[in-house]
């Protein structure tokens, strides 16, 4: 059965190219994926009563019609695999308009009309919040300002003294790459294979000294990847960024003293590099620190007094979202986190987990391999009042250049099959995380919001933009209560 219910899900997100044909003639429509669905949905946004079927038989019949909704469509963000979707589907139905009688045209568009309706009921269901504390940051380290201007500067992640926060192995071919490039000594980052890759592509492999000096971050740091090879380098330092400065930019102040620093710090659990790459694949701690206290303030001065605040996690990493809870005046600091459950595919994190969050009640055999069966696998285990969903991104990425349609439709089919334990459960509370790209966000809306258990919020935050810490990584973050 759930074998069934991945490959159905998986269809729902590919639309027409689950087929191996495509393109279905005859009776049959193509399939409508959930991206497909959303484009042409807001494109068909505003039109009241019959007004949907009315604009699809103008667009079916009228090139100039057809035109301009085509341009609506294109402007909604979605993905250039969606718009493909989306015009096989248009297509299909424009000729069944056409081929029928004039009184009969708007009864064949409703058909469509019905189809994107099935798809996209969630959507309005998922409000939009604002941004309303951009001095968060500053009031939980005891300071304020009235904007969101920086705290301290990008170059201060990186500190001469950093040994005991684990370096990472000398990096020869990038010192000497960055050497030839003149930077040794500048009080900036790069970020390697992102500056060889723009080298070769804007200067074909020749770059001039003005062009190589705005390879530079000072700045701002631009988003941390999972990549083993697209993390900070210090050009003063003449090395990569530390365990402990990369936890640093990632939002977590209370390094040495958190369970998270204490697990990256082991040598035991992951190499240098292996715990670089999980922080990058991670949340950013101010940020999701904001996100749950924009949710669970209101609720958590009637919490009862000794009672556990029992917390799970999907797609958990080495599970930063435990970690910005644990960290959260108001939150982890007045309510001890019982860690119920996680779910993490990659066993190389198994041990980091367990030495971070072990003594917070994690046991191995309860970290599951599948975030599509926690329906059914942690049934036994109870109601939580905290689910944290962070879905892979790699695969949604612009930086990814071998991301494909099947590997994102395989990642949404999963993470739909983790919303079944939210359906199923009814946690009190639910926080998932992902891009902030229109490709991404709009599908997505539409999936969690379908889950009429819970009222969804969502809030798009960026430590540089929302708070004025120089990291860029701009997330959102969907944020439910169980009503």
């Amino acid at each position: 059965m759930q074998t069934h219910r991945r490959l159905a899900s998986r269809r729902a997100h590919l639309g027409s190219e689950a087929t191996p044909d495509g393109e279905h003639e005859g009776k049959q429509s193509p399939w409508l994926s959930y991206g497909a669905a959303i484009c042409l949905e807001i494109a068909l946004r505003g039109k009241q009563g019959h007004g949907k079927q009315v604009e699809l038989v103008a667009v079916a019949t009228q090139s100039a019609a057809r035109s301009k909704f085509w341009q609506r469509v294109l402007a909604t963000g979605a993905s250039h695999w969606d718009t493909d979707v989306a015009s096989r589907v248009l297509r299909w139905h424009c000729r069944k308009i056409r081929a029928a009688l004039a009184s009969d045209r708007q009864r064949v568009a409703a058909s469509l009309v019905r189809s994107l309706d099935r798809r996209t009921n969630g959507y309005d269901r998922v409000t939009v919040g604002a941004v309303t504390a951009t001095d968060f940051f500053d009031r939980h380290r005891g300071a304020s300002r009235e904007s969101a201007q920086p705290t301290f500067a990008a170059t201060e992640y990186a500190y001469d003294e950093a040994a005991t926060t684990r370096p990472r192995p000398h990096a020869k071919g990038v010192a000497r790459l960055v050497r030839r490039w003149g930077l040794e000594g500048v009080d900036g980052y790069i970020v390697p294979e992102r500056a060889k890759a723009r080298v070769k592509r804007e200067r074909d492999g020749r770059p001039d000294p003005e062009f190589l000096r705005g390879l530079v971050h000072t700045k701002v740091l631009p988003t941390q990847t999972g990549s083993r090879s697209d993390h900070y380098y210090s050009l003063r330092l003449m090395r990569y960024l530390t365990v402990g400065e990369t936890l640093l930019a990632a939002g977590d102040y209370s390094y040495g003293e958190s369970p998270l620093s204490a697990a990256l710090l082991d040598e035991d659990c992951l190499t240098a590099v292996k715990a670089c790459c999980a922080i990058g694949r991670g949340l950013h701690q101010v940020s999701t620190q904001y996100a749950l206290s924009s949710m669970l303030d209101p609720v958590m001065s009637e919490w009862p007094a000794g009672k556990p605040f029992r917390y799970a996690s999907a797609f958990s990493g080495i599970d930063m979202g435990a970690a910005s809870y644990d960290a959260c005046p108001g939150l982890g600091t007045a309510r001890r986190l019982e860690h119920v459950f996680a779910c993490e595919c990659d066993k190389s994190l198994h041990p980091a987990l367990l030495r971070a969050w072990g003594d917070y009640g994690l046991t191995a055999d309860r970290i599951f391999p599948d975030a599509a069966t926690l329906a059914t696998a942690a049934a036994p285990l109870g109601r939580v009042d905290l689910l944290t969903i962070t879905p892979d991104c790699r695969n949604f990425s612009r930086r990814n250049h071998a991301r494909s349609r099947e590997l994102q439709a395989d990642d949404l089919a999963v993470f739909h099959g983790s919303l079944r334990y939210v359906a199923a459960h009814r946690p009190t509370f639910v926080l998932i995380e992902n891009v902030a790209e229109p490709c991404v966000v709009e599908p997505m809306s539409c999936i969690i919001g379908a889950i009429t258990t819970h009222a969804w919020e969502l809030v798009v935050l960026c430590p540089w933009e929302s708070f004025g810490i120089p990291t860029r990584r701009r997330r959102a973050y969907w944020l439910g209560r169980l009503l």
